[in-house]
């Protein structure tokens, strides 16, 4: 038979192992509340480090128009040879110094845009028969106007490409090429102004003697200058992976934009 404890000590261990079974559930709620809500360090150290970050429409925009303006778009990096990480470096100072400059640049766009106008109006009325004597005479006043203020813009978004190409990490011959080839971003191909020993002298002589022969200026190139180009052509080609997977971190395309013409970078009015 079993025996049978006093009343007394049966209702304290009764009492005892109701006690020990609460503190159980309780241990167990705690457990899983605690799963419920996570921890919130872990879960940010569980996100992607190299996740990008969504860019401003406006911002995206103007970087593009700043790295095609001055020889810094993908294809020129490349020919650079650039790695992924000073591809980085360049694109992260793009978007800080637009970032930072936003008020310059809108306003500097902003005076193109009104000297544009003018202008257009100006030749509207000269053209329908409207214009005073004084408006014709201003004619190349204003096309001057314009002429400065596009001079203006185009040098402060020059300031951001520089500042760009000498961020740190960048090999200094890199960014002494790019410079010198920056002089002559408005007569020669990007890959052709990359060529060492190339300035604006040479670059004369090339588009003198393919504009009499009526050839491409490449046509013309010396063979130690064709050389180089091939050169700068394998470089490009091996460089171009790392330059992508920088662009696509560093520059995702903004929502926004995906699947659509880009935005232009000067404010609505244009």
């Amino acid at each position: 038979m079993t025996k049978q404890l006093p009343p007394s000590i049966a209702k304290r261990r009764t009492i005892q192992s109701l006690l020990a079974v609460s503190a159980i559930g309780l241990g167990v709620a705690g457990v899983m509340t605690q799963i419920d809500r996570g921890n919130p360090a872990e879960a940010a150290q569980a996100e992607d480090p190299a996740q990008p970050s969504e860019l401003a429409e406006l911002t995206y925009s103007r970087v593009h128009e700043l790295r095609r303006q001055n020889g810094l778009e993908n294809k020129d990096l490349a020919a650079l040879g650039l790695t992924q990480s000073e591809t980085s470096a360049v694109l992260t100072r793009l978007v800080q110094w637009c970032e930072t400059n936003e008020a310059a640049i809108t306003s500097a766009r902003q005076a193109v845009i009104t000297a544009k106008r003018n202008l257009r109006e100006q030749q509207r009325l000269v053209r329908v028969g409207q214009a005073s004597e004084r408006q014709k005479s201003d004619a190349d006043g204003k096309a001057q106007a314009l002429a400065d203020a596009e001079h203006a813009y185009a040098s402060l978004l020059n300031n951001g490409a520089v500042n760009a190409i000498e961020a740190p990490g960048i090999d200094l011959a890199k960014a002494s090429r790019w410079q010198a080839g920056s002089l002559l971003s408005d007569r020669l191909d990007h890959e052709l102004r990359l060529i060492p020993g190339m300035d604006t002298g040479r670059a004369g002589m090339l588009e003198s003697e393919s504009a009499r022969l009526g050839t491409a200026v490449e046509d013309v190139l010396l063979p130690s200058e064709q050389r180089a180009l091939q050169s700068l052509r394998e470089t490009r080609r091996s460089s171009m992976a790392g330059v992508l997977v920088a662009e696509a971190v560093v520059l995702p395309v903004p929502e926004g934009l995906r699947g659509e013409e880009l935005l232009d970078a000067a404010p609505a009015g244009e």
